[in-house]
């Protein structure tokens, strides 16, 4: 049965496809005896390994005694080892962390560094079952209801947990029959720290109810993980139909969004990348279906909900500067957008229809005209209305969405607007039959 441990470590490495047989990797190793045991294992299967301990400073001789040990250990093994000393007390304070975060800040910033100097293809740690059910139940207790109830995967990115097979009873009765020497850390026992009290007093309640608890919820971590992975499979191929890549984020139509029934926690897991979070999302979907804009920000990107769609861009983009037109000027660029500047006769107009172009009677323009980005604030006279509309208002009544509405150009003459670009022209620049000479400016994307 002991002997069966060993043989269920082998299968579950390659079960898993942990890593190759030729791997080198690194195992991070405290002297207790989950990280023991691990670490003869690897030995006996032949593994390319080496030790990596952090000591925290934390509790005086029993943390010098700790990396003796494991100094120790390595040296019996064979096996290249590591250590470091960590200020972890300062650290916590200058960076307003508990002790616990700031000693998980350390130890996977150093073992990190250690992987990349050294070659090490994977980390390797020594979590097991129990600590799949501990994690779990904190995490729902947290209220981490998608990702979180996975619990802990036996293989993220380059972080490997080859013990995820065995329970933490398991564990002792094999160390016990090997009579492995291993430190035991007196902290574990003190439920003042969230995983502890989980650990030493609400799973041995839980244990009252169902007395193979750890095992339950680990089995149903599996499963879980399985639906996860169907879920994403799905979630990731209805986002490439219906979310457009842009160059500065991502465009998704709101109609989109309901045929395909996306629910917040989808979507989120689509804009967490922007550093956007689970509440502004659900924000987001509340208003959905109004009308009015809706407008979230991240550190770098903003999430912008108008009418039809959902756009996230960066708000890191450069800020064009107003672009000056001289009399005489034939061509001019602003952003995406190209003008092109012509003085004609009024025989010449084609179309006064087509909202691209403007024509406007060059004598009562003042040069050098302006192009820029409108302002709040700014008001004009439409051609063919009476009095004065605020541009805020007129782009209101077009019902344009909320990006194009903020990027709308004027071109100015002199403190005047003479048009408000692709839509209309001021009423006091329009042709009369006193026009001798039209000025033609027409606008249209760079390609």
């Amino acid at each position: 049965m002991r002997n069966n441990f060993y043989n269920k470590f082998k299968t579950y490495v390659q079960e898993k496809s942990l890593f190759g047989q030729n791997d080198k990797v690194l195992l991070a190793v405290s002297g207790g005896v989950d990280s023991v045991v691990m670490a003869h294992l690897f030995h006996r299967a032949g593994y390319k390994f080496a030790i990596a301990h952090c000591n925290f400073q934390l509790r005086g001789e029993e943390s010098e005694a700790d990396e003796s040990f494991v100094k120790e250990l390595a040296k019996r093994l064979d096996v290249p080892f590591f250590v470091k000393r960590f200020d972890t007390k300062i650290y916590a304070v200058e960076f307003g962390l508990s002790i616990q975060m700031a000693a998980r800040d350390l130890r996977y910033g150093w073992f990190e560094e250690l992987l990349k100097s050294n070659d090490y293809k994977y980390l390797v740690t020594a979590h097991h079952k129990n600590d799949v059910a501990e994690t779990i139940l904190l995490n729902l207790i947290k209220g981490s209801v998608l990702k979180g109830l996975h619990g802990i995967l036996p293989k993220n990115n380059n972080i490997i947990r080859p013990l995820l097979f065995a329970s933490k009873e398991e564990i002792n009765e094999y160390t016990s029959y090997k009579k492995y020497a291993h430190r035991e850390d007196k902290s574990n026992a003190d439920s003042k720290y969230q995983r502890n009290l989980i650990r030493n007093e609400i799973i041995p309640l839980l244990k009252q109810i169902n007395p193979d608890i750890t095992e339950t919820i680990y089995k149903a971590a599996e499963r879980r993980y399985q639906l996860e992975n169907w879920a994403g499979i799905y979630s990731d191929q209805v986002k490439n139909a219906i979310v457009k890549q842009t160059q500065k984020g991502l465009n998704v139509s709101i109609r989109d969004l309901k045929t395909y029934q996306i629910y917040p926690q989808v979507f989120f897991e689509w804009v967490e990348e922007f550093g956007f979070n689970y509440i502004q999302v659900e924000e987001l979907f509340e208003s959905i279906n109004h009308t009015e804009s809706k407008q979230f920000l991240s550190k770098n990107y903003r999430l912008i909900k108008d009418r039809e769609s959902i756009v996230v861009e960066s708000i890191n983009g450069h800020n064009e500067d107003n672009i000056i037109i001289e009399k005489g000027q034939d061509a001019a660029s602003y952003g995406q957008y190209n003008f092109t500047i012509n003085k004609i006769r009024k025989s010449e107009i084609v179309d006064f229809s087509n909202q691209k172009v403007a024509y406007m009677d060059e004598e009562k323009l003042q040069f050098p005209l302006l192009i820029r980005k409108w302002e709040h604030g700014d008001s004009f006279k439409p051609f063919g209305l009476r009095g004065r509309k605020k541009i805020s208002d007129f782009l209101t009544d077009l019902k344009l969405p909320f990006i194009e509405k903020e990027n709308q150009l004027v071109v100015c003459s002199g403190d005047d607007i003479c048009w408000v670009v692709g839509h209309r022209i001021d009423d006091r620049f329009k042709i009369s039959n006193k026009t001798k000479s039209v000025l033609k400016i027409e606008t249209s994307p760079i390609i």
